[in-house]
């Protein structure tokens, strides 16, 4: 296992820099073929990979400090293309000098690793700020600093629902825009009961006169 691993780590160095990849399992002609299913982001026609690793991590870094950190049960290496095709990846984000957190994640993605891309798709579901997350297809670019969500995409949190064709975190002023057919819904006796102050839609109710009836 020390020589795959050593073999994974210098593969992984000269496909990008800035790469680090963790992994143990075997070579491509040893394992099982993948199951790619016709909505994964994996290419279809890819041939045979090059290594096969399970349990893997991959980390890039910038100027000393990691930018994104992501692990996955499987992971199958093409060196050519430089491409590593992913099932069941969990990715996190740091954002800012608070290091804040974005977590995703899905059933199959796709590491570019000369185009600083990731593809996640089938469910990708997670975290970021207060807002639950949930999407058909995550898209990051790293050059632009953007976490691309489309497809369905769902954001929730605390007194709020918002439903958007597409919704884009941007990493580095740390906003987040949704854009078409967004529809948002306000729940008001949630945001009432963690303000303490009555609903909108019902006015506060002031206290009765002495002596009156309530």
């Amino acid at each position: 296992m020390p020589r795959l691993l050593a073999v994974l780590l210098v593969l992984a160095a000269a496909a990008g820099a800035g790469y680090f990849f963790f992994g143990r399992g075997g070579a491509g002609n040893d394992a099982p073929p993948p199951v790619v299913s016709n909505q994964s982001a994996a290419s279809e026609s890819q041939p045979e990979a090059d290594i096969v690793a399970d349990a893997i991590e991959l980390t890039q870094g910038q100027a000393g400090r990691i930018m994104w950190s992501l692990k996955a049960d499987t992971g199958r290496y093409h060196e050519q293309d430089g491409l590593i095709d992913l099932d069941e990846p969990r990715i996190t984000y740091f954002l800012g000098e608070k290091r804040e957190e974005v977590h995703l994640g899905s059933q199959a993605g796709t590491v570019y690793q000369k185009q600083d891309r990731i593809v996640l798709s089938e469910l990708v579901s997670g975290s970021y700020d207060a807002f639950d997350i949930k999407a058909n297809r995550l898209d990051y670019e790293g050059e632009g600093g953007a976490l691309i969500l489309s497809g369905a995409v769902s954001l929730k949190r605390f007194g709020l629902d918002l439903d958007a064709d597409k919704a884009v975190i941007h990493l580095l002023n740390k906003t987040m825009t949704a854009t078409g057919n967004v529809t948002a819904v306000i729940r008001r006796d949630e945001l009432a009961s963690e303000t303490g102050a009555a609903p909108a839609s019902e006015p506060a109710s002031a206290p009765a006169p002495e002596g009156s009836e309530q």
